[in-house]
């Protein structure tokens, strides 16, 4: 009974230290097994990294002042809105130019111009179309100062100071059939008298009498006429076939009464005296001639010498800049230049 008993006992514990064995903290504490760590494994995480757009913005072109190479007048397609003060009553006379001949220089090859700076007199004066309100700026060589003698409400074309009286200012608007008059210290006297179609340039002539242009540029012959009272009579004709195709407008006279003209806004452009009632070219340039203007005794500094010009033309290139033209020499000289004008119409002297 005792051995059978001993038995069962041996087997029981033997049963459980196979058990106990098996048992993994077990087996670690009676140092049967080496710990091992394991690492819990998940699937891997998916990340999405946005990608980021970056739209650059298109640079926007920086305006390039161009000076066009060709300009070409045509017949403005609007109404001028002007509206009167006065309308005076208008009959055209025919008459026939009476002009002096001279025999300026010819300079027919179109030239290049030599920088200058004005010496005498100091200060120069000049308009911009296309611009309002605009007016009559003033040019200081000795202090450099850039201002305007006068401001108008509306686009300048032309003007002409009278020369008996300097602060009358005759001035003409971009496409307007009207003649005005401004006077320094009293302001706008309105309008003086109304032509039938576009008036392009206004000058005052020697003997006091206002002179005035009509013309289309390609689009037919144009006509110079004088103010006499409330009439306008013809003073002369400007026929294209005598102008190589086309006139602006521009004239002046000179001491003598001798008349002179330029294509006006086309490129290349001449400048011509009219001789015997015919336009003759006595220079041409690469450029526009607008607002030509008769002076005398100028001087310049130029190429590193004082230069005096007894007779020449101012004129501007229908852009950025002034000149003068040397009757005598035949010289052209660049006189001002600023590029933030772009349409100097008309260049005068006070």
């Amino acid at each position: 009974m005792n051995k059978s008993l001993t038995a069962l006992v041996l087997i029981v514990l033997a049963v459980g230290l196979f058990l106990a064995i098996g048992f993994t903290p077990l087996q670690q504490l009676l140092g049967l097994r080496t710990s091992v760590l394991t690492t819990d494994t998940y699937p891997p995480e998916t990340r999405t990294t946005p990608t980021a757009t970056i739209t650059t913005p298109t640079p926007t072109p920086t305006p390039t002042a161009t000076t066009p190479t060709t300009r070409t007048a045509t017949t403005p397609q609007t109404t001028p809105t002007t509206t009167p003060t006065t309308t005076p009553t208008q009959t055209t006379i025919m008459t026939t130019a009476t002009t002096t001949p001279t025999t300026p220089t010819t300079v027919t090859t179109p030239q290049t111009p030599i920088p200058a700076t004005l010496v005498n007199p100091k200060v120069i004066y000049f308009t911009q179309s296309w611009e309002g309100p605009s007016g009559i700026y003033a040019y200081d060589y000795e202090t450099g100062r850039l201002g305007k003698l006068v401001e108008f409400p509306r686009q300048t074309a032309c003007f002409d100071f009278d020369p008996r009286q300097r602060e009358k200012i005759y001035h003409v608007e971009a496409n307007s059939r009207d003649v005005r008059l401004f006077v320094l210290g009293l302001g706008d006297q309105g309008v003086i008298f109304r032509h039938s179609t576009w008036v392009r340039c206004v000058r005052v002539g020697l003997d006091g009498s206002l002179y005035f242009s009509e013309a289309t540029g390609a689009g037919g012959d144009g006509k110079i006429y004088r103010i006499a009272g409330e009439r306008a009579e013809l003073f002369y004709e400007v026929k294209l076939t005598q102008m190589h195709g086309f006139w602006a407008g521009h004239f002046d006279f000179d001491e003598r009464g001798t008349l002179y003209l330029s294509n006006g806004n086309s490129v290349p452009s001449n400048v011509y005296v009219v001789e015997n009632q015919v336009p003759r070219i006595i220079t041409a340039f690469d450029n526009s001639v607008v607002g030509i203007r008769y002076v005398e005794q100028i001087t310049v500094r130029a190429e590193g010498t004082t230069v005096n010009v007894a007779k020449g033309l101012f004129f501007t290139d229908n852009s950025s800049s002034l000149y003068l033209f040397d009757l005598n020499s035949g010289k052209a000289y660049k006189i001002y230049e600023n590029t933030s004008f772009n349409w100097l119409s008309d260049v005068g002297l006070r």
